[in-house]
């Protein structure tokens, strides 16, 4: 069955494949079937000295290609192009060069002029530090000193038994000997007399520091004490004489089920308190508009009532076969519908 698409626009995000090749002029044609064809008829201006073609062809200048030479043995770029020269020469531009060996450390240029065969056609990208620079780069911190030449030196104080000594002190409770390291402690040790005159007595508590004997003052609870101090909250009865607990919550029956529940306003559901039945009121998510006509090119309005502007539309033709026509959604009521046929006796369903 033919797929008939009305849209004036159709497009596709993904990718669209034919397994056979085009046969009539309105066909699409395949990858595969225009091969041999060149579709490239100039070159941007911007891109004219780098790129060319012909014959279908298109070509890239040499001059969008760098090359990287590498050279391990020549100290300097005047000895790389008097020893070199041929190696030299054969540097064109956009070419870089390193120098591994060159004095002072590795060197890099490009070549800015037509070829390498002259110091004048180079550019210098990196050189190499000097002694003087490395240390530039360097700082001290606290005990460490720097020179000039590089030479690092430090200037703490080796720690001797003296130094060390001579770094503690006693605190409170500690007696300390810095001649000869010794520490130790002038805290009195604790005695029963000393601990027990430590403790004290809280609410409910009696203590005799003397025997370090300690008890309580509370009054035990008898069950008449406990019964006392409770009492019933909502939907209970509470008897203190006995401790007895009864409610006076009234048992639900169906009917006080049923009557407690309903359906929201504007919720699409209806309810049924009689027999407790919930049900769905399609007319509150779909809009049916049949026996629609439309004339090519121009657009429909349709007001669907939905309060949703967000919705999904189909198109059905006359034999109730989905169709393809373009939709714009233009507020929670209403949109649009635009075919690019005339057609009679369509279907249009909105829904949420």
């Amino acid at each position: 069955m033919p797929f008939n698409n009305y849209s004036p626009t159709y497009v596709f995000k993904g990718q669209v494949q034919s397994d056979t090749a085009p046969s009539n002029d309105n066909d699409l044609v395949r990858k595969q079937d225009v091969s041999g064809l060149s579709f490239i008829s100039s070159i941007a201006s911007g891109s004219s000295s780098y790129l060319s073609v012909s014959g279908g062809e298109l070509s890239v200048s040499s001059l969008l290609i760098s090359d990287v030479h590498v050279d391990n043995s020549q100290t300097s770029l005047a000895n790389f192009i008097s020893n070199e020269s041929s190696t030299a020469a054969n540097l064109k531009k956009g070419d870089f060069l390193v120098l591994t060996a060159a004095t002072g450390g590795s060197e890099t240029f490009i070549v800015s002029g037509a070829d390498g065969s002259s110091a004048s056609n180079y550019t210098e990208v990196e050189s190499g530090l000097t002694s003087a620079e490395i240390v530039a780069k360097l700082s001290a911190g606290a005990g460490i000193n720097i020179s000039a030449g590089g030479q690092i030196s430090s200037t703490i104080t080796q720690y001797t038994d003296s130094n060390a000594r001579a770094a503690l002190s006693g605190g409170a409770g500690i007696t300390y000997n810095s001649s000869t390291g010794q520490i130790s402690s002038s805290i009195t040790q604790y005695s029963d007399s000393n601990a027990r005159a430590a403790l004290s007595a809280g609410a409910g508590i009696s203590y005799n520091s003397s025997t370090g004997q300690i008890s309580s003052t509370i009054t035990q609870y008898s069950d008449t004490n406990a019964r006392s101090a409770l009492s019933a909250g909502a939907g209970l009865s509470y008897n203190s004489g006995t401790g007895q607990f009864s409610s006076t919550i009234t048992q639900y029956t169906d009917s006080n089920a049923r009557a407690a529940i309903s359906a929201p306003a504007g919720s699409g559901l209806q309810y049924n308190s009689s027999n407790g039945e919930i049900s769905v009121n399609n007319g509150f998510f779909r809009t049916t508009f049949t026996n629609q006509s439309f004339t090519a090119g121009v657009a429909k309005t349709f007001n669907h009532d939905l309060g949703e502007k967000l919705v999904h539309v189909s198109v059905y033709d006359s034999n109730d076969d989905l169709i393809h026509a373009a939709v714009s959604l233009t507020d929670t009521d209403n949109l649009t519908i635009t075919s690019s046929d005339n057609l009679t006796g369509v279907s249009v369903v909105v829904s949420i």
